[in-house]
Order: C-alpha cells, then sequence, then structure tokens
C-alpha cells in the first residue's frame, strides 16, 4: 500500500508540474470561449469585429483538483499502511 501511496503522491506532483511547467499559458480558471481577432474588412472596408470562439483550455481548478485527489487518496492509504505495519 505504501508504494501506491507515494505513486499516487508522485501523480499528484506530475499533474501540478505539468500545469505550471508545460501548460501554456497559465490559467487559473478553465477557459470555454476566446476572443480572436480577425484580419480583413468586410464588403464596405470596415474592420472585421473580434469572434468569440468556443475552446477548452483546462486550468488551475481543474488540474488542482485532480492533483489534490490524487494526493489526498495517497495520504490515506499512506496512514492505513502505516497503522497496519506497527499493530
Amino acid at each position: 500500500m505504501k508504494k501506491a501511496s507515494l505513486v499516487l503522491f508522485g501523480l499528484g506532483v506530475a499533474i501540478l508540474s505539468y500545469w505550471y511547467v508545460l501548460s501554456e499559458p497559465r490559467h487559473l480558471a478553465t477557459l470555454t470561449q476566446k476572443l480572436v481577432t480577425q484580419d480583413g474588412t468586410d464588403d464596405f472596408g470596415d474592420p472585421l469585429p473580434d469572434k468569440w470562439v468556443d475552446v477548452f483550455e483546462p486550468g488551475l481548478d481543474i488540474y488542482g483538483g485532480a492533483a489534490g485527489s490524487c494526493m489526498f487518496v495517497g495520504g490515506v492509504l499512506f496512514l492505513i499502511a502505516r497503522r497496519r505495519e506497527t499493530v
């Protein structure tokens, strides 16, 4: 059980490291829409308006929840394993 708890701790650290190091840009909240500037002009010569595009860019609210859950379960498994070996 100790091995499983260490694996879960490592997974939690890996998830948070991925968000901090590799996720670009780092968002605190998950984005569902992004404002995109359109290049060009319409038929009358006016610039095209900005447009909202649906995207899914997970933020710390998702990564943190997943990492926290892994670390919590790992902590519970570690405590159970320690109590079993002392008895």
